[in-house]
């Protein structure tokens, strides 16, 4: 029991303990979910689309985030939409363009590739901010990696998500991978 007060002060949730899920915020609801990942300590976090809450909510949440892997070893994996919230929380991105991978690197550095802003259409950047969907890595010194992905294929539905991308999430990272959201009218890769 005294890991859970201790989650809940530092998730900031002491003010909202006794009341039900269902009354509280998306944002504090999303902070239950990550207590309740993080009760059992785990070496990787798979967080599907946290920002996915109002705007001020994604920031404390991405600020919490932040925080979290600052005082832990807890790897973490995003997928996610709001490359702002990616900005904040992440350090190194993969690119996939209808599903492999067409750049890696620092945020700022990949945002700003000239490939990458092709394949978005070659609009400018704040255009292309609004196209992309995030699934993100910060990396640390190399230990072996909690999660690691070679030549891995998935589709859902026709649309091709992935196609032979490799990656890995080392112990105590914050990994994204980032591509458009699904085409209209999927192509095969080239």
């Amino acid at each position: 029991m005294a890991r859970v007060e201790e989650l809940l002060v530092e998730l900031g949730l002491e003010e909202v303990a006794d009341d039900p899920i269902e009354s509280l915020s998306q944002g504090h609801g999303r902070l239950v979910e990550l207590g309740r990942a993080l009760v059992q300590d785990p070496l990787l976090l798979l967080l599907d689309e946290p920002s996915s809450v109002r705007h001020r909510e994604a920031s404390a949440f991405a600020a919490v985030l932040v925080e979290v892997r600052s005082r832990r070893e807890t790897a973490m994996l995003l997928v996610e939409h709001d490359l702002d919230f990616v900005r904040r929380v992440v350090e190194r991105t993969y690119v996939l363009d209808f599903g492999k991978v067409i750049a890696s690197g620092p945020v700022e550095e990949v945002l700003a590739d000239p490939v990458v802003r092709r394949a978005y259409l070659g609009r400018p950047r704040e255009a292309v901010d609004g196209l992309l969907e995030a699934t993100a890595v910060l990396e640390v010194a190399p230990e072996p990696p909690v999660l690691e992905l070679r030549d891995v294929s998935a589709s859902y539905g026709r649309f091709r998500a992935l196609f032979g991308v490799s990656l890995s999430v080392p112990a105590g990272s914050v990994t994204a991978l980032v591509a458009r959201t699904a085409p209209a009218s999927p192509r095969s890769p080239a």
